[in-house]
C-alpha cells in the first residue's frame, strides 16, 4: 500500500546506506521509494540524495569550515543529516533557509538525538548567515570543487590529460539524460518520434535508433513502453553496437548480456533474423532479459546461464562475439556518484586481470574471420587499452579500431575495441 513519506528523512536514511554501508544509490533509492504515494516527494528525495552524493567532498569541506567537530567524528545520522540539509541550502535552493534548518532540528529530536539539536541548529544557522564562506583554497581546487578524491583526480589527469579531466569532472555533476532505443521490428523510429512528441524526442544519430527524451516522465507508464515499442538504453552503448555491426541472418554471442539492452538493439539491427545467444551468470537477471525479449517480440534471442570467465565447450562459435566486462564503472558516475569514492587502484588492477582472462576466453567462440568486440563503461587505460593491447600481442592479431567516450550530454563514459579473428 502506498504511503506518504518525509523526503528529507528518507534521503538521510538512503545516504547512510550508501556512504556508511556501501549500498548502491539506485538500489537503495528504489527500495526506499517503492511505496511512496507522492511523485513530488519521491523526486525531492532522489534529488537530495543524488546531488549530495555528487558533491559529497565539497559538502563535507563546507561543514568542517563551520563545525569544531569534524564530519568524520560525528555520529553517522548527524553527519548525513547535515549533508542533506547543506545540499538543500547551498546546491538546490529548494526551500526557505530557516525552514530547512528547522526541519533538520526536528529530525534530530525525532530520532533520539535531542541533546545534539543545539549543535545541529548552530552549525546550520551559521552556514545560512555566511552564504559566501568558506573560500575555496587555490591548491587542489578542481578536485575539491567537483568532489573527487585526490588520488583519483591525479590518476584522471594522468589518464585523460588536464583538459579532458576537467570536462569529465564537470560532467560528473550533471544528471544524466534519458535515452531510449526504438524497437524497429515493431515501429519505425520516425513513427515513434511522432508518438512521443510530448516528450520532446531528439534523434541522436540518423544511422541508429537512439533518442533522447527532453521531457522524461515515468517511463514504465508510457503506453509505447508497455507495448514494447522502445526500451531504455544508454547512448554510449552505440559505440560497441557499431563495432559489432550485426547483420540479418548472422549468429551472435553476447557473453555478459543481462539486463539485455545491447542484445535487444542488435536483434533490431538484424531485423529479428538470425540468432543471438545471450548469456549471463545470474539467473534472476536472465529471467528479466527473457521477459523483456518476449514483450519486445524479439524471437532470435536465446538465453542461457554461463560464466564468461571460463571456457564452455558447449557454446558453438559465432560470426561475432560481444564481451562487455565487469569494470570500475567510472564512466557512469553521474548515475552512480558513489563509485568515485569507493574505487581503489587495487580494485581496478584486479578487474583488469579478470578482463584479460575473459577476453581470451571470448576469443575462442569466434569463427575464423569473425568479429570480437570488447567493451566497458569505464575510462581507465588499465581496464581498456592495456587489456586489449596485451590480448592482441599475445594472440598475434591487431586491434581493428578502438575508442574512448567521455560522459557527454546523452551518454555515459564508454570504451570499445574490435578485433578480427
Amino acid at each position: 500500500m502506498k504511503k506518504k513519506i518525509n523526503p528529507r528523512e528518507t534521503a538521510v536514511k538512503v545516504l547512510m546506506q550508501v556512504v556508511e554501508e556501501n549500498a548502491y544509490s539506485n538500489r537503495a533509492l528504489a527500495k526506499a521509494l517503492e511505496l511512496s504515494s507522492d511523485p513530488r516527494d519521491s523526486s525531492l528525495c532522489t534529488n537530495l540524495t543524488m546531488v549530495t552524493l555528487r558533491n559529497l567532498i565539497l559538502i563535507d569541506h563546507i561543514i568542517d569550515s563551520f563545525s569544531k567537530l569534524p564530519v568524520t567524528k560525528m555520529k553517522p545520522f548527524i553527519r548525513n543529516l547535515l549533508r542533506i540539509t547543506l545540499c538543500e541550502l547551498r546546491f538546490m535552493g529548494g526551500s526557505a533557509d530557516y525552514a530547512a534548518v528547522n526541519e533538520a532540528v526536528n529530525l534530530t529530536k525525532f530520532f533520539g538525538y535531542g541533546s545534539l539539536s543545539g549543535f545541529v541548529n548552530g552549525v546550520l544557522r551559521n552556514i545560512v548567515r555566511n552564504p559566501n564562506k568558506p573560500l575555496l583554497p587555490k591548491q587542489n581546487q578542481p578536485a575539491l570543487l567537483y568532489s573527487f578524491p585526490q588520488a583519483l583526480a591525479k590518476d584522471l589527469s594522468k589518464w585523460l590529460g588536464e583538459a579532458d579531466t576537467k570536462v569529465y569532472m564537470e560532467n560528473s555533476l550533471t544528471p544524466p539524460g534519458v535515452t531510449i532505443y526504438a524497437n524497429t521490428t515493431k515501429i519505425s523510429k520516425f513513427e515513434l518520434m511522432e508518438k512521443l512528441v510530448n516528450l520532446e524526442p531528439v534523434l541522436l544519430d540518423e544511422s541508429d535508433s537512439f533518442f533522447a527524451l527532453k521531457s522524461p516522465k515515468n517511463i514504465t507508464e508510457i503506453p509505447e513502453f508497455k507495448n514494447g515499442e522502445f526500451f531504455v538504453m544508454d547512448y554510449g552503448t552505440s559505440l560497441s553496437l557499431s563495432y559489432m555491426n550485426p547483420q540479418p541472418g548472422e549468429t551472435l554471442i553476447d557473453l555478459t548480456a543481462a539486463p539485455g539492452g545491447k542484445a535487444f538493439a542488435m536483434a533490431c539491427m538484424m531485423k529479428n533474423q538470425g540468432l543471438i545467444s545471450a548469456y549471463d551468470i545470474h539467473p534472476h537477471k536472465l529471467r528479466l532479459l527473457e521477459s523483456t525479449s518476449r514483450k519486445l517480440g524479439l524471437s532470435i534471442i536465446k538465453s542461457g546461464i554461463n560464466d564468461a570467465s571460463e571456457f564452455n565447450p558447449q557454446i558453438k562459435k559465432a560470426d561475432a562475439v560481444l564481451l562487455d566486462v565487469p569494470c570500475s564503472g567510472l564512466g557512469t558516475i553521474r548515475k552512480h556518484p558513489e563509485i568515485k569514492y569507493k574505487r581503489t587502484r587495487d580494485e581496478i588492477k584486479k578487474l583488469s586481470s579478470q578482463s584479460k582472462k575473459m577476453l581470451e576466453t571470448a576469443s575462442k567462440y569466434v569463427k575464423p574471420g569473425g568479429r570480437l568486440v570488447y567493451s566497458t563503461c569505464t575510462i581507465t587505460p588499465h581496464e581498456n587499452e592495456n587489456v586489449c593491447e596485451t590480448f592482441a600481442a599475445k594472440a598475434g592479431i591487431k586491434i581493428v579500431k578502438s575508442k574512448t567516450w567521455l560522459p557527454g550530454e546523452y551518454n555515459d563514459g564508454f570504451y570499445a575495441a574490435e578485433f578480427k579473428m
